[in-house]
């Protein structure tokens, strides 16, 4: 099996996504890597977040806004939503790599999904 070229925190991916019942019929949809480049060693695979264009929803409590500098950064034709309160865990060899965004933004959004989703209530004590 051939071996891809390391994906790391902050790489922004395409995932394809196969239908079944239709034959050569895929999806592709951009996502960004937030997991840790020692969990992408360890592991087969990533945990991701998608982005999205700015959509009817709107833009949400959980979600942040590239800027257009940013999108310009990574490769992207317009800036996107990074949707942080969706998070996915894939395959990685269902990622291919697309663009990288700048450091400052991903610390942004791993501290924003990690003080939004992973922190605990304050009822708990």
């Amino acid at each position: 099996m051939k071996r891809k070229a390391q994906l790391r925190q902050g790489d922004i991916v395409c995932l394809s996504i196969p239908f079944t019942g239709r034959k050569d019929s895929k999806e592709e949809k951009l996502a960004l890597i937030v997991s840790s480049d020692r969990y992408n060693e360890l592991n087969e695979d990533a945990i991701i977040v998608p982005l999205a264009s700015v959509s009817k929803r709107g833009i949400g409590e959980l979600d942040h806004v590239l800027t257009t500098k940013e999108a310009e950064f990574a490769g992207l034709r317009k800036p996107l939503v990074v949707r942080t309160g969706v998070i996915l865990t894939v395959r990685r060899e269902l990622l291919e790599k697309r663009g990288k965004l700048p450091s400052r933004t991903v610390k942004e959004i791993v501290l924003k999904i990690i003080k939004n989703v992973f922190s605990p209530d304050k009822r708990i004590a």
